[in-house]
């Protein structure tokens, strides 16, 4: 028979609340911007915890779930829910209930409470992140071959951790924080993993969903940027499944060299974009087919600076995987699952055509009550290209 106990930690000091316990959850996340949270709801009949019991905002906050005779009689496993800050006490009635709620990067850190003014120049990507880590401890853990060098790069009267996401999101970077590690990714290197564990429909599944989108999918990206030797404005089209390359060049009217404001992807910041150095063209590519724009789709235009054709191509393949990566999306709800960790790819079995797919878990979603312990997988199809 399945066991399972939940115990909770409060300033690394364990709490029984068995008498109490209405409701437990943590989210483990990888989706970009996205921190891990965990919360718990319990009752306040006697109204000790809206009064004597109080606990301190910023205060640490941390569980572990114990399961055993899991998925076989004397299997065991502890998965941990680490590192969290009090950031939100509510209390509500009738009936009277207590909710703890926390975060990983807390409210006490100063990587989102400090705001700071700073400029770098011909720098790498990872050594501005490199540097804004250390400032608040934390280890930066960068899995990216992929390091862009920027011409220059502003952070304006913003916390750190702010700063952290938009460069990130400038460079086509997948981002995820913990109490301890700053974590930077491109989607596409995590994807190539091979999927560990296989979940069937008959493995306790007790709801799921399934999804295919093509109305916000693009077919292409278009990267524009100044070359400053040639004095033109040029882009660089990325196609998966046509031909891709340099448009424009001497064969186009020269650009003048001026700035330009695009409105960043994902969210309302404006960029100023001012003058790259890029590879000059090679005289053979006066003779190659011209670069068009694919027959079906929408084409992704963006303007970034770049240092090289090759570093064009690589944003383009990162800015186009992220725009696309959740046109195949899904939901599964089981008994709760402590083998599996927000990141990793998985394959199923009994669900039809959506079997053929290998799934990557943006999201897991811990929930235990009395009636037992649960899990459900927010997962995404993983892009071939």
């Amino acid at each position: 028979m399945r066991k399972v106990e939940l115990e909770l930690y409060y300033n690394d000091k364990e709490i029984d609340v068995s008498d109490f316990i209405e409701s437990f959850s943590y989210a483990d996340k990888t989706k970009t911007n996205q921190g891990d949270d965990m919360s718990v709801t319990l009752q306040d009949v006697a109204g000790l915890w809206r009064d004597a019991w109080l606990p301190e905002l910023g205060a640490k906050f941390s569980a572990k779930i114990k399961a055993s005779d899991w998925f076989a009689v004397g299997d065991s496993f502890i998965r941990e829910a680490g590192g969290f800050e009090i950031d939100d006490l509510s209390s509500s009635g009738r009936p009277s209930m207590f909710t703890i709620s926390a975060v990983s990067v807390g409210i006490t850190n100063s990587i989102r409470r400090q705001q700071n003014t700073q400029a770098w120049e011909n720098i790498t990507a990872k050594d501005i992140l490199q540097e804004l880590v250390d400032r608040h401890d934390f280890e930066l853990q960068f899995y990216s071959e992929y390091n862009p060098i920027l011409e220059r790069w502003e952070q304006k009267q913003e916390s750190d951790i702010t700063c952290i996401k938009k460069l990130c999101e400038y460079c086509g970077f997948m981002v995820k924080i913990t109490d301890k590690y700053i974590i930077i990714f491109r989607c596409e290197e995590f994807d190539e993993k091979e999927a560990e564990i296989t979940i069937k429909a008959s493995d306790g599944v007790t709801s799921w969903s399934f999804n295919s989108n093509t109305s916000d999918v693009y077919s292409a990206v278009e990267v524009k940027y100044y070359d400053q030797e040639t004095k033109e404005l040029k882009e660089y089209l990325y196609v998966p499944d046509g031909l891709s390359g340099v448009r424009g060049g001497s064969k186009k009217k020269q650009a003048k060299p001026k700035s330009q404001t695009v409105q960043n992807l994902g969210d309302d910041t404006d960029w100023i974009i001012e003058s790259v150095t890029v590879e000059q063209p090679s005289a053979e590519e006066d003779n190659e087919p011209e670069i068009n724009d694919p027959e079906v789709g929408q084409v992704l235009k963006v303007n970034r600076r770049v240092s090289s054709i090759a570093e064009a191509e690589e944003l383009a393949k990162s800015l186009l995987r992220n725009a696309n990566m959740r046109q195949l999306k899904g939901t599964i709800t089981s008994i709760g699952r402590p083998d599996i960790h927000s990141g990793q790819n998985i394959r199923i079995e009994g669900f039809g055509r959506w079997d053929s797919v290998v799934w990557n878990v943006e999201e897991h979603n811990h929930e235990y009550s009395r009636s037992g312990y649960s899990s459900t997988l927010e997962i995404r199809g993983i892009i071939g290209f």
